[in-house]
């Protein structure tokens, strides 16, 4: 099978070859077909300036991806510091505000203790002295006049 697609492969480039082959077109001749003729180093030369430019193009839409890559990897990286230091700065903060509210509350809890107790005995005690001042004063001023 492969034997016959070569053979028929290499029979077939004699044919194609009657077609590519023309006779040269001299100055003033009508050319058989429409279009423009150049001569062979005419038509490398173009040839090769459209190669260059696809290449040229090819090369810098790649450079030019690459570029945006990289530069989007570096928005990314900034970020990524941005991020882990405003979190960092967070953690930071929320210490040192739970150390000083709890200290805080220590101190509230020093200050204000409660003293309901003794505000109540000490009204009793000047309820009664004053109770006894007053009876005091009474019995005088009643053993005066008598």
């Amino acid at each position: 099978m492969r034997t016959l697609i070569l053979l028929s492969l290499l029979l077939s480039f004699p044919v194609f070859a009657d077609e590519i082959v023309a006779e040269p077109i001299t100055k003033g001749q009508r050319a058989p077909f429409s279009g423009i003729i150049l001569d062979g180093p005419s038509a490398a030369k173009v040839i090769s300036a459209h190669e260059y430019a696809t290449e040229k193009c090819k090369i810098k839409s790649e450079h030019d991806v690459k570029k945006a890559k990289a530069n989007c990897e570096l928005e990314k990286d900034i970020l990524a510091a941005k991020l882990q230091s405003l979190h960092e700065k967070h953690t930071a903060i929320t210490k040192i505000k739970d150390t000083e509210i709890t200290r805080l509350q220590g101190v509230l809890r020093d200050v204000s203790a409660d003293y309901s107790e003794w505000w109540f005995v000490g009204g009793v005690v000047a309820g009664i002295a004053t109770s006894i001042a007053i009876f005091y004063a009474a019995v005088k001023t009643s053993q005066g006049d008598a």
